[in-house]
């Protein structure tokens, strides 16, 4: 949870110093130094999946690999979500690969996986209503799957 905090630090410092609380239009070239800034900053994060776009619950129960992800008693793997309107325009999101928890090495249903989510900055652009030519960029916050956790299952109440 430290190192999303420090990347958003880091990326909202980034920000800090942009038009403020309004939308401003940018030509091509100001567009592009502004996306440049932001690839600096993402070019850092690593995106990459640890597990193989193959992998399934089954697969990781069985050989329970030494990164965070395919240890934990709810493994996740990554996949890549792209919004060319978006900067950055690629961030990695986790996806559950068990419904149920990792237990003795076998998927247990007494538990559940839960999809763990936290927030991240990133610039939107949008066509700037004054000039088609020209883009406004808006900071936005968008809730990105990060892990995946193990918990005990909801139960409705009954009397």
């Amino acid at each position: 949870m430290t190192c999303i905090r420090l990347h958003m630090v880091s990326l909202g410092a980034l920000l800090l110093f942009s038009s403020g609380g309004s939308a401003r239009c940018y030509g091509p070239e100001q567009l592009r130094k502004r996306v440049d800034r932001f690839r600096t900053y993402w070019a850092t994060v690593n995106v990459t999946s640890p597990l193989g776009d193959t992998d399934t619950c089954e697969k990781v129960a069985e050989k329970m690999q030494e990164n965070l992800s395919g240890r934990a008693l709810s493994p996740w793997g990554l996949r890549l979500d792209r919004d060319v309107d978006r900067f950055p325009q690629d961030i990695a999101v986790a996806r559950c690969l068990c419904r149920g928890c990792i237990v003795d090495q076998r998927e247990n249903w007494s538990y559940n996986s839960v999809a763990v989510f936290a927030p991240l900055m990133v610039l939107k652009k949008s066509p700037c209503p004054q000039d088609p030519n020209k883009f406004e960029l808006r900071k936005k916050f968008i809730d990105v799957q990060v892990a995946c956790t193990c918990a005990v299952p909801r139960y409705t109440g009954g009397d």
